[in-house]
C-alpha cells in the first residue's frame, strides 16, 4: 500500500467511524494503531509552566507512515478524553472530508476552516439565487 494511500485509508475509516460508528469501534480502531508502537510521555515544568513530551523508543521498526498515523491516534484518543466524542467532526462543506475537533464555546462548529465555510455558504447562495 503507497503512503497516501494509507493516510486517506486511515482517514476514510476514522471519519466513518466518526459519522456513524460506535464509541466501542472508535475506541478500538484508535487503539489499534496505538498498540503497534509504545509512546513514552514526560511531563516538564519550565518556569512555572507544564507541558507534556510524547517520545518513540528509538529502535522502532515502524515507518515513518506507521508512526504517523500512531501519533494521530495517539492524539485523537486524548482529545476524545479530555473533549469527549461529540467534539469530533467530518467537515460539512463538500468535497471536503476533513478531522478537526471541535473547540468552539458551543459545541456548534461544521467547518474545519473559514476557507471550507465560504465555499459552503457560497455554494448555498448560488444555488438559492439560481432557482429564483
Amino acid at each position: 500500500m503507497g503512503k497516501n494511500s494509507a493516510v486517506q485509508e486511515y482517514r476514510d475509516q476514522l471519519r466513518k467511524l466518526i459519522l456513524i460508528g460506535s464509541d466501542k469501534e472508535l475506541a478500538n480502531f484508535l487503539t489499534e494503531f496505538e498498540s503497534h508502537c509504545p509512546i513514552r510521555s514526560q511531563l516538564l515544568e519550565e518556569n512555572g509552566n507544564f507541558k507534556i513530551i510524547y517520545d518513540q523508543p528509538l529502535k522502532s521498526n515502524n515507518s515513518f507512515i506507521d508512526k504517523l498515523l500512531l501519533v494521530c491516534s495517539f492524539s485523537l484518543g486524548r482529545e476524545l478524553v479530555k473533549h469527549g466524542r461529540a467534539r469530533l467532526k467530518s467537515c460539512t462543506s463538500s468535497p471536503c472530508e476533513e478531522i478537526f475537533v471541535d473547540y468552539s464555546k458551543n459545541g456548534l462548529q461544521r467547518f474545519c476552516s473559514k476557507k471550507c465555510s465560504t465555499r459552503f455558504h457560497v455554494k448555498k447562495h448560488r444555488q438559492t439565487k439560481n432557482s429564483n
